[in-house]
């Protein structure tokens, strides 16, 4: 049986997979940010409100940081499979969609 930290691994993993994508698209295009919460404003403010990522990447990105900090900083935040494994497909469709716009 997979336990409760293993969902939190899960999570943390597949933030840090469209963290790292999102750097690169930044790095891309010459913006700099220092930390995570850079990383998820600058995204918004650059591709989400210029309409070159939907308004839902821009949510989904910014759920995967608000469960990574729950499952990494709380002390009490459990994640359940039901809560993860819908994250995993749409965590690759998400990194997919950063891949194309690097590549644009």
């Amino acid at each position: 049986m997979i336990s409760a930290q293993d969902w939190e691994v899960a999570i943390n993993r597949s933030y840090y997979a469209a963290f790292h994508a999102v750097s690169a698209l930044l790095f891309k295009n010459d913006i700099k940010v220092k930390a995570h919460s850079g990383a998820k404003a600058m995204l918004e403010l650059h591709f989400v409100k210029t309409s070159l990522l939907s308004v839902e990447w821009g949510r989904f990105y910014a759920q995967l940081f608000n469960e990574r900090n729950d499952s990494d900083y709380e002390d009490f935040a459990i994640f359940t499979a039901e809560d993860v494994l819908p994250l995993l497909p749409q965590t690759e469709e998400f990194i997919d969609v950063i891949k194309r716009l690097i590549n644009h």
